[in-house]
């Protein structure tokens, strides 16, 4: 399964119409499947964010309200400048239920944490039965 995301670093430059206002973004993962999250971090006008000595960590947890039940992913970033790349394991969740979780993902760099995914429902479905 491969999802695609566009990551918003607010940065005070002015939002135009090409780059989304809200970046919730529900992911629905099979239970039993990998998973692979590309993500391009922009800033609001569409111009890509250089990640040279960045980090991106997509966090995901069983509640809003969850500090301690929760799964961090580092992303592969790319050779283009803003992309990168989530590889979320079927056996990393394994443990967890089917059903709704949420997720979020931040950039690091500068000294700087900032959220460029907004808190969004990750949905875990059931494994998916083979014959």
């Amino acid at each position: 399964m491969v999802f695609s995301l566009t990551g918003v670093l607010q940065d005070g430059t002015p939002h135009r119409g090409v780059v989304p206002t809200n970046t919730a973004v529900p992911l629905f993962l099979a239970h039993d499947t990998d998973a692979e999250v590309r993500i391009r971090v922009c800033n609001p006008s569409g111009a890509p964010i250089p990640l040279d000595d960045a980090a991106l960590t997509l966090t995901a947890r069983r509640s809003l309200l969850d500090c301690a039940g929760h799964t961090h992913f580092v992303a592969t970033l790319g050779h283009t400048r803003g992309e990168g790349v989530f590889t979320i394991p079927a056996t990393a969740l394994q443990h967890w239920r089917p059903g709704r979780y949420y997720y979020d993902v931040t950039l690091v760099a500068g000294g700087q944490r900032d959220q460029v995914v907004a808190t969004s429902p990750l949905i875990l479905l059931p494994a998916v039965a083979r014959s």
